[in-house]
């Protein structure tokens, strides 16, 4: 986790790496950065922190560490505390596969790229290319969508669930399998919105199966910049999530994920 500007997590974090902070930033909860390499390096937590290195940061609760600097914590000092353990991502590449699986009951294969401009019900579908919502146009999906490319959405568009899903939730993949390393992307700006079914609790989830950071590449596997906001969560086991500037999010999960500017 790469925290800069003034970025801010209102809520925990828990990485199986690194969690690295520049400038102001801010964790309003717990913070973990598991496993023997653990590193909490230039964080501002109001929460306590778990890492077996703790370096240059602000604790405004208690420190579990193996080894400790140039840091101030407000609570109670733990000195040789057992490292956290790694965990898993919370969703599979099996579980993503059958998510797929489910949206091919409808298959979209024109135009390419397939362009949205105008009011649409889209779902369960597989679109075999990539996809453009721009505009403002008002996106209601009743099924899972599978994107075998890439996902652009900008302007002012407004993604939501249909309101007969009630309190179910919904995922939209950009899963190229013949290019999961500078295609499968997401990327989402200006002021492009996501609605849940008027029901709280369902969201839409958001899931890039690009591997390029995980392979050591330099390409994002979801974008997120300016304005964007809504009931919706972002995931890409294998991919560097990048949110910038004044976007608000439920939660994200990545292989590797990059706050920058003023994104909560």
């Amino acid at each position: 986790l790469i925290m800069e500007n003034n970025s801010l997590i209102s809520g925990n974090v828990y990485s199986n790496g690194p969690v690295q902070g520049e400038n102001s930033n801010l964790i309003k909860g717990d913070a973990v950065s598991a496993g023997l390499n653990g590193s909490v390096n230039g964080v501002h937590a109001t929460g306590t922190v778990y890492s077996h290195n703790i370096l240059n940061s602000v604790i405004d609760k208690d420190a579990y560490y193996q080894t400790i600097s140039n840091t101030a914590v407000a609570g109670v000092l733990y000195p040789e505390s057992p490292d956290q353990s790694p965990k898993n991502l919370s969703i599979s590449d099996e579980t993503i596969n059958q998510l797929e699986q489910s949206a091919t009951t409808t298959v979209i294969s024109s135009p390419c790229p397939y362009e949205i401009k105008l009011n649409i019900t889209l779902g369960p579908a597989k679109i075999t290319c990539d996809v453009k919502i721009s505009g403002s146009p008002v996106v209601t999906l009743t099924g899972t969508l599978w994107i075998t490319g890439n996902l652009e959405a900008e302007n002012t568009a407004v993604v939501r669930l249909a309101s007969s899903l009630g309190l179910k939730s919904l995922a939209i993949i950009a899963d190229n399998p013949a290019n999961r390393l500078t295609s499968s992307k997401i990327i989402l700006q200006n002021s492009a919105q996501f609605q849940n079914s008027g029901t709280e609790g369902s969201y839409i989830l958001l899931i890039s199966q690009n591997q390029s950071a995980e392979s050591g590449g330099g390409e994002q596997a979801i974008k997120v910049a300016n304005s964007v906001q809504g009931e919706v969560l972002v995931y890409s086991g294998h991919g560097e999530i990048l949110l910038q500037n004044n976007v608000s999010l439920r939660e994200v999960s990545a292989y590797r994920i990059r706050l920058q500017n003023t994104a909560e």
